[in-house]
């Protein structure tokens, strides 16, 4: 049993392939729980019968409407929202108010 009374919970993690990411789901499944991992290139997790895995892009309405479904036909109600999914543009060197406004929306969308 879980010492957190969340076992068996269906939680909905995003960004979750990637460091922090996985180590919430590893962590959720440890205490039982169901687990819906999304991510752009979810892959790279673990094959496991309490983990679900959809692809999706958390900064498009649709897609992530789409992923919410696959997610609750699958293990029903959503219990928990782990909103880990989070962007920079780390391949360039300026400040912020230098920032192309495209850069900055697509930064915002996923992680606002």
């Amino acid at each position: 049993m879980s010492f957190l009374e969340i076992e068996g919970y269906h939680v909905f993690v995003t960004g979750a392939a990637g460091g922090i990411g996985g180590a919430i789901v590893a962590e959720f499944l440890a205490q039982g729980c169901k687990v819906t991992a999304h991510d752009l290139k979810p892959s790279s997790l673990p094959s496991n019968k309490n983990l679900f895995t959809v692809q999706g892009d958390i900064s498009d309405e649709a897609s992530i409407e789409s992923c919410m479904t696959q997610a609750r036909e699958h293990f029903g109600p959503i219990h928990i929202l782990a909103a880990n999914a989070g962007i920079t543009d780390e391949g360039h060197d300026y400040p912020l108010w230098q920032m192309p406004v495209d850069v900055w929306e697509k930064t915002y969308h996923v992680n606002i």
